[in-house]
């Protein structure tokens, strides 16, 4: 049986995106006030936005990728 799009996205994540969280943690820290709850709202808003993103077989570097998500993420929040 062949795996899906869907199964193949969720995979890459795994592979490629979850590894990554605890130096997203640290990274979130830089962009929070508030303390690790705010900084755990940034990783998961980050983690949500790179897995649905349409293009993800063309990233080449994962880790880049969602740090800048990250980064969009705590700027779109800091506009409010």
């Amino acid at each position: 049986m062949e795996a899906s799009e869907d199964d193949l996205r969720r995979a890459w994540f795994r592979r490629e995106i979850l590894p990554l969280e605890s130096e997203l943690k640290a990274y979130a820290v830089r962009f929070c006030r508030s303390g690790s709850a705010e900084a755990e709202d940034l990783i998961h808003e980050s983690f949500a936005r790179a897995i649905a993103y349409a293009n993800w077989r063309s990233i080449d570097n994962p880790a880049g990728f969602v740090k800048r998500v990250m980064k969009n993420v705590a700027l779109d929040t800091a506009r409010g």
